[in-house]
């Protein structure tokens, strides 16, 4: 059965169906406590969110060592962000990637998984991608996934020795990867699966409960990590109680 993950996306920039206001340094802080102590292990997190890898890193470098070394922080590289713009843009050349990756070892210090942000097929077969990431081995990132967003993609990350874990959404919405989940059993990836209400859409459109959400994710029985994003401290509590009430159901 999949983990309960949280997607940091809501504290650096304005992301949804209904955009949340940025949360203050003090809300961000109370919103990763919060999800520490009800128990959540999984953290979610880019260059491409804004402030997000620093708010996070700052909470993550308090913590005591014992507290840390259960959890897993993930981040990527690839998707990158303009702070004069505010706005995300691609960049998989290697000397983007080994800044991006000094950048945010700088942030947040020990990194349980990096992800190749947004790649595209031609961009898993450059070298040079690769050799970034065996320079992030090099510095003891020790788990390398790819975060993508189309089938072919996918396909042959789940097939590539190098790749521990494969992220991609998944909904009742949206299912045009979810072939994606036999890939990565039959090649042994997890999975971590993202944006489970299709970022608001289904509760707020479509009227779908966060249980029966929750249900059709976790029915596909895969090992890996369900990601939600919120920046809201009563948000995560219901979606918290949600996920573990569909855990029961299955």
């Amino acid at each position: 059965m999949p983990e309960f993950g949280l997607g940091l996306v809501s504290l650096g920039r304005t992301w949804g169906y209904h955009p949340s206001p940025l949360p203050t340094r003090e809300q961000a802080h109370g919103l990763l406590a919060k999800a520490v102590e009800l128990g959540v292990t999984v953290f979610d997190t880019a260059p491409a969110y804004g402030e997000s890898e620093h708010l996070t890193g700052e909470f993550f470098g308090e913590l005591l060592a014992a507290t840390r070394d259960r959890l897993k922080l993930a981040t990527k590289c690839g998707e990158h962000w303009d702070p004069v713009n505010h706005a995300p843009f691609v960049d998989h050349s290697y000397d983007a990637l080994i800044r991006s990756i000094d950048r945010s070892m700088g942030l947040l210090g020990k990194i349980d998984l990096l992800q190749i942000h947004k790649p595209t097929v031609d961009v898993l077969h450059q070298p040079d991608v690769w050799k970034a990431l065996d320079y992030a081995r090099s510095c003891g990132i020790q788990a390398i996934g790819a975060s993508v967003t189309d089938l072919e993609t996918g396909r042959l990350a789940c097939s590539m020795n190098a790749i521990d874990v494969i992220q991609f959404p998944c909904n009742i919405r949206f299912q045009a990867l979810e072939d994606l989940l036999s890939e990565a059993r039959e090649h042994s990836r997890q999975v971590w699966t993202n944006r489970p209400f299709a970022m608001g859409q289904m509760i707020h459109e479509d009227g779908v409960s966060l249980l029966d959400a929750y249900r059709f994710i976790i029915s596909r029985e895969f090992r890996g990590a369900v990601l939600t994003g919120t920046s809201n401290v009563h948000h995560l509590v219901e979606d918290l109680n949600a996920f573990r009430e569909a855990l029961l159901c299955n």
